[in-house]
């Protein structure tokens, strides 16, 4: 039987320090391969982290959620507003429900939102001055001078 020039300096190396009295080593509890791959991962999942909360964020942390309308042209409707700059609102059209999907976008006190007309089936942005934005409370003014007053809908609200 043909052993490798390796294999057989292995087997020496295991005689002589068994021989010698030495305790043999003890085998490692971690492959070689695992750490780079630990901290690759962990590098992968901070990265996200980072990009994904920090980085991308298009709208004000204060804004993000689900609002309710209490005073104004939409009293009642339901608006939901994500981090990716896309907000929901749920409103009530002449009777029947509505949903309408925007892109939002905030610079300084301006609110913009681009929304789809369903006749035209075009664009149309809309342009609101941010009057307050709290915790609890946000307040927008449009062009016409109309205020829209909402508060946060806790999640037991939902």
């Amino acid at each position: 039987m043909k052993i490798s020039f390796r294999a057989l300096r292995i087997l020496r190396r295991k005689r002589q320090t068994l021989s010698s009295g030495d305790t043999p080593p003890a085998p490692r509890w971690l492959p070689r391969w695992a750490l780079p791959l630990l901290c690759t991962a962990a590098a992968a999942v901070a990265t996200f982290f980072l990009f994904n909360n920090v980085l991308l964020t298009k709208l004000p942390r204060a804004m993000l959620g689900k609002w309710v309308v209490t005073e104004g042209e939409m009293k009642g409707a339901v608006l939901e507003f994500f981090r990716d700059g896309t907000m929901f609102a749920a409103v009530d059209m002449k009777g029947k429900a509505g949903l309408i999907k925007a892109r939002v976008a905030v610079d300084g006190d301006t609110l913009q939102s681009t929304t789809v007309n369903p006749l035209t089936r075009r664009e149309e942005t809309d342009i609101q001055t941010i009057v307050t934005l709290t915790d609890t409370h946000f307040a927008i003014e449009d062009r016409k001078g109309n205020i829209i007053r909402m508060e946060r809908l806790r999640p037991a609200d939902w």
